[in-house]
């Protein structure tokens, strides 16, 4: 996951800094990238030294290979030095993208309407008021923002937050996702896939035929699992069954509910007659 996104920010400096030269560029490693890199900004890119910053404007856009960068107008935040040796591009430490940001590479898609990326942080943070991230195997939407930490492989989505995993639906009002390399789940690459979820405030869990909601929860990608705690309902075929805690396994169908995470505390269900609630413990 990271990678890509990686070099998407490192064409934002090469675009943000093409006044200074093609040396900055290559300074930044863009050298290595393969293919030429193409740059447009319809209304220019400036260069405000007392501001110390860097601004490309109307229609921005920078792509080199699969990848390419979109955005209203780009910021690139740096910091004076006096060391003359000192490549421009290495005091760069804020990258902004605003309005109609899109971040498309070979495998990713990211949309919204402002992204700001830390460079001392080494964290991205895409906000808007429908923001998504696209992978091969993963949908991930927001009606607030998506931030990621790169330090902890750490994805965090908030305001009526989703992840969508085929036919199976995780949503909350905040997703913590953590993220591991592919091998861990015996996947080929080093690509980072999610290893779980966490979910807070009004947790709902779906498939096409069951539905699931609590305060709380946890979804393990791995085994196709979630557990839900707090006010715990669970519904299938019309039947509703509620509790304090549940285990859902997405894979099989078969949930397991009870009083609460101990066992203690009773259970109760709305039972449709004629309709028996699948797969429910």
């Amino acid at each position: 996951m990271t990678g890509p996104l990686r070099t998407a920010w490192g064409l934002l400096i090469g675009l943000l800094l093409l006044t200074a030269g093609d040396a900055v560029a290559q300074s930044f490693g863009l050298g290595g990238q393969s293919g030429p890199l193409e740059i447009t900004a319809d209304q220019g890119i400036e260069w405000n030294r007392d501001q110390k910053q860097y601004i490309a404007r109307g229609n921005a856009r920078a792509a080199q290979g699969s990848t390419e960068v979109r955005a209203d107008e780009l910021i690139a935040y740096y910091q004076a030095s006096d060391d003359k040796t000192v490549q421009v591009a290495s005091q760069i430490y804020r990258i902004e993208a605003r309005g109609n940001v899109r971040i498309t590479t070979d495998r990713e898609q990211v949309k919204g309407d402002r992204a700001v990326y830390d460079l001392k942080k080494d964290s991205i943070i895409i906000s808007g008021s429908d923001v998504s991230l696209k992978t091969e195997s993963e949908l991930i939407t927001a009606t607030k923002s998506l931030e990621y930490d790169e330090a902890n492989k750490i994805a965090v989505a908030r305001g009526d937050a989703t992840v969508v995993r085929g036919d199976q639906r995780v949503a909350a009002d905040l997703l913590r996702a953590f993220l591991v390399e592919a091998s861990e789940h015996g996947k080929e690459g080093k690509d980072l896939v999610i290893d779980r979820v966490e979910a807070e405030g009004d947790v709902r869990v779906s498939t096409p035929k069951d539905f699931a909601r609590g305060d709380s929860g946890v979804y393990y990608a791995r085994n196709e699992l979630a557990t839900l705690e707090g006010n715990v309902r669970i519904t299938s075929d019309g039947n509703q069954l509620n509790g304090g805690f549940a285990e859902v396994n997405l894979a099989t169908g078969v949930s397991k509910l009870k009083g609460s995470a101990s066992g203690s505390g009773q259970v109760r269900g709305l039972l449709i007659p004629g309709s028996a609630p699948s797969g429910t413990q």
